[in-house]
């Protein structure tokens, strides 16, 4: 069975999400580790550059 959840980032305005479903290891204790090794390996640290990538898809 998959753990289900959603990523996502807070808007500008600081009232609204724009989020991602993910289906598949979305429990805290892997898709934190997972998010950051994205951000880390992939984008440099590149807040904006990771979010853009993880939310361009539908």
């Amino acid at each position: 069975m998959s753990t289900r959840s959603y990523v996502g980032v807070l808007q500008a305005d600081g009232r609204t999400y724009r989020v991602r479903y993910a289906h598949f290891d979305g429990g805290p204790g892997t898709m934190p580790y997972l998010i950051a090794a994205v951000w880390w390996h992939t984008f440099g640290g590149d807040d904006a550059a990771t979010v853009a990538a993880l939310l361009a898809h539908d």
